[in-house]
């Protein structure tokens, strides 16, 4: 008995081996900034006198989720089984563009999520975050709206839209997520330029 309880046992243990040899891992991907700007980007020697929130950025539900989009057809979407954001996309977006803001050093104070006493609101929408796969290649695609937002009328001061398609060189998720990552910092930027132009102004006339 004991004899055919160990050679039971050490069926189970090949196949467990076995299968643990074809398994695949799960991988996660970041969003990381390469660069972070500084005010003199943005022409400014001192910081705004303006105390600004980076809040949560609504994602729209197809691209909401951990699990990586992938698009084959104009209207065909599927996920990946083993590629997934690390964060979900709305939280992973909103801490990028928060870093961004905060090391510009632009604004008095840069809080991430909601404080009592600010001034603007830095928020948006993601529209699309997905990975585009056609025969030959294979195209990052991010599109976006960045809100300005004055607390005191819950007003839009400055809307930046983009919609930005880039095909990958090397073909891999990391660089998916290394251009997904570049596209928001340059976007993030074009954003500020508007959104410092405008609150450079409002500081003028405030004086």
């Amino acid at each position: 008995m004991k004899r055919y309880a160990l050679a039971a046992l050490a069926a189970g243990m090949a196949v467990l081996l076995g299968c643990s040899k074809g398994t695949m891992l799960r991988r996660y991907y970041v969003l990381e900034p390469q660069r972070f700007f500084t005010r003199a980007d943005f022409g400014l020697e001192a910081p705004l006198p303006f105390k600004v929130d980076v809040r949560e950025f609504i994602v729209a539900k197809p691209f909401a989720q951990t699990r990586i989009a992938t698009r084959s057809a104009s209207h065909e979407m599927n996920y990946y089984q083993y590629h997934s954001w690390a964060t979900r996309p709305g939280s992973a977006v909103t801490f990028m563009v928060y870093r961004l803001v905060e090391n510009s050093t632009l604004f008095s104070r840069t809080s991430y999520g909601f404080t009592v006493d600010a001034d603007y609101i830095i928020t948006g929408d993601i529209h699309e975050l997905e990975l585009i796969e056609e025969k030959k290649h294979m195209s990052a695609h991010l599109g976006m709206t960045l809100r300005l937002i004055r607390c005191e009328t819950d007003k839009p001061e400055v809307r930046y839209d983009f919609d930005r398609t880039v095909e990958l060189e090397e073909n891999t998720m990391n660089q998916f997520a290394w251009i997904i990552s570049e596209l928001l910092r340059e976007e993030t930027e074009h954003f500020l330029k508007e959104a410092t132009a405008f609150l450079a102004a409002e500081g003028e006339a405030g004086q």
